[in-house]
């Protein structure tokens, strides 16, 4: 059903990290400060965009006076490091067991997120054991960001400079992320979030709950070990 890979790339916030919820808290209490209301239909709208992208989008939808683009992202970062400080990070279910698998069987892997590099290094240090087993990296400066496959081509290359997309499974959580993958000619595994409605599924190669319920025998990986 399905075709056989040699490489895993995952997105980074709401796929690897629990971000997202502290993403959508954070700027509740961002933009109340300026009398506005984010609502769910404008999270949706918001998840998987890059930093010009998502606050273009705010300042226009809601009007919002007496500010630049890269103020109003300065302000969201700071709420969010202080979530982040107060709270930690989580690794999202399912990841670790799955990333520390396949790097015990010497699986290649590699992160492709459309965050610029000083907030993946903001949220990484909360794992630093986990992130050491990514052999690639690839953060959003200079890229096209998602749907446009600009990033996952980039970490593939570093995989293999003259790389075969259907070598590859990509793990993702947004729509703007499925397609990017897809058109970038790779599989993709979303892992959705709960705001997400079921409509917007349909591009991904296969839909699960969590990284507890990747089978990797489906794609020719090595499979976990029964437990006795």
């Amino acid at each position: 059903m399905y075709s056989p890979v040699k490489f895993l790339i995952f997105d980074l916030d709401g796929t690897l990290l629990d971000t997202e919820n502290l993403f959508f808290e954070a700027y509740e209490i961002l933009l109340k400060r300026y009398g506005k209301i984010f609502t769910n239909d404008m999270k949706l709208h918001c998840v998987g965009k890059n930093k010009i992208q998502l606050h273009t989008y705010l300042i226009n939808e809601l009007d919002i006076k007496n500010t630049t683009i890269n103020e109003l992202a300065a302000e969201g970062a700071a709420i969010q490091d202080e979530l982040y400080e107060e709270r930690g990070i989580n690794i999202m279910p399912g990841a670790e067991k799955l990333v520390t698998h396949m790097a015990n069987h010497n699986i290649e892997m590699g992160i492709a997120t459309s965050s610029p590099k000083w907030h993946f290094c903001s949220v990484a240090k909360y794992h630093k054991k986990f992130f050491r087993y990514f052999n690639y990296i690839i953060t959003g400066e200079n890229k096209r960001s998602k749907p446009y496959p600009d990033l996952f081509i980039a970490c593939a290359k570093r995989f293999q400079e003259n790389f075969n997309p259907a070598d590859f499974l990509v793990f993702e959580d947004t729509p703007l992320g499925v397609e990017a993958a897809k058109n970038a000619g790779m599989q993709v595994i979303m892992i959705p979030l709960p705001i997400i409605p079921p409509e917007q599924f349909q591009n991904a190669t296969k839909v699960i709950k969590s990284m507890n319920d990747f089978i990797p025998e489906e794609f020719n990986l090595p499979p976990y070990e029964k437990s006795v």
